[in-house]
Protein backbone atom coordinates (compact mmCIF):
# COMPACT_ATOMS: atom_id res chain seq x y z
CA UNK A 1 0.00 0.00 0.00
CA UNK A 2 2.64 2.40 0.89
CA UNK A 3 3.98 1.75 -2.70
CA UNK A 4 1.24 3.46 -4.42
CA UNK A 5 1.40 6.24 -2.06
CA UNK A 6 4.82 6.96 -3.44
CA UNK A 7 4.13 6.49 -6.85
CA UNK A 8 1.42 8.72 -6.51
CA UNK A 9 3.28 11.28 -4.85
CA UNK A 10 6.18 11.65 -7.16
CA UNK A 11 4.89 14.40 -9.91
CA UNK A 12 7.89 13.33 -11.99
CA UNK A 13 7.42 10.23 -12.81
CA UNK A 14 4.47 8.78 -15.15
CA UNK A 15 3.77 5.04 -15.16
CA UNK A 16 4.22 3.70 -18.46
CA UNK A 17 3.39 -0.07 -18.76
CA UNK A 18 5.13 0.25 -15.05
CA UNK A 19 7.75 1.17 -16.46
CA UNK A 20 8.89 4.73 -14.89
CA UNK A 21 9.41 7.77 -17.44
CA UNK A 22 10.42 10.85 -15.93
CA UNK A 23 8.83 14.29 -16.74
CA UNK A 24 10.61 17.81 -15.29
CA UNK A 25 6.79 19.42 -16.01
CA UNK A 26 8.44 23.10 -15.68
CA UNK A 27 11.27 22.24 -18.19
CA UNK A 28 8.24 21.22 -20.79
CA UNK A 29 8.05 24.46 -22.53
CA UNK A 30 4.57 25.55 -24.42
CA UNK A 31 4.06 24.48 -28.06
CA UNK A 32 6.45 21.21 -27.52
CA UNK A 33 5.24 17.49 -27.12
CA UNK A 34 6.26 14.14 -26.44
CA UNK A 35 4.62 10.69 -27.88
CA UNK A 36 4.73 7.36 -25.45
CA UNK A 37 3.63 4.52 -26.75
CA UNK A 38 1.48 2.25 -24.79
CA UNK A 39 -1.30 -0.33 -24.59
CA UNK A 40 -3.49 1.04 -21.49
CA UNK A 41 -3.64 4.75 -23.12
CA UNK A 42 -6.42 6.17 -21.15
CA UNK A 43 -4.99 4.79 -18.09
CA UNK A 44 -1.39 6.41 -19.25
CA UNK A 45 -3.56 9.96 -20.26
CA UNK A 46 -5.28 9.72 -17.03
CA UNK A 47 -1.67 10.22 -15.58
CA UNK A 48 -0.40 12.64 -17.22
CA UNK A 49 -3.39 14.57 -17.25
CA UNK A 50 -3.53 14.27 -13.09
CA UNK A 51 0.63 15.11 -12.63
CA UNK A 52 0.72 17.70 -14.85
CA UNK A 53 -2.16 19.23 -13.24
CA UNK A 54 -0.76 18.92 -10.03
CA UNK A 55 2.39 20.09 -10.83
CA UNK A 56 1.36 23.28 -12.40
CA UNK A 57 1.63 22.68 -15.90
CA UNK A 58 -1.46 22.84 -18.65
CA UNK A 59 -1.13 20.01 -21.35
CA UNK A 60 -3.30 18.61 -23.96
CA UNK A 61 -3.11 14.80 -24.49
CA UNK A 62 -4.58 13.03 -27.47
CA UNK A 63 -4.79 9.08 -27.98
CA UNK A 64 -2.97 8.67 -31.46
CA UNK A 65 -1.55 6.48 -33.40
CA UNK A 66 2.01 7.29 -35.16
CA UNK A 67 3.82 5.46 -38.17
CA UNK A 68 1.54 2.64 -36.55
CA UNK A 69 2.03 2.86 -32.88
CA UNK A 70 -0.48 3.19 -30.49
CA UNK A 71 -0.03 6.19 -28.00
CA UNK A 72 -0.45 8.92 -26.06
CA UNK A 73 0.93 12.21 -27.66
CA UNK A 74 0.79 15.52 -25.15
CA UNK A 75 1.32 19.11 -25.71
CA UNK A 76 2.27 21.95 -23.41
CA UNK A 77 -0.20 24.54 -23.94
CA UNK A 78 0.32 26.91 -21.44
Amino acid sequence: MSNLKNRSKDLSCIHLEDTPFHMDWMAFQMGSSFFLPCCKCIALRNEILSKATRAGAKVACKLVIEKGVRGVRTWRVI
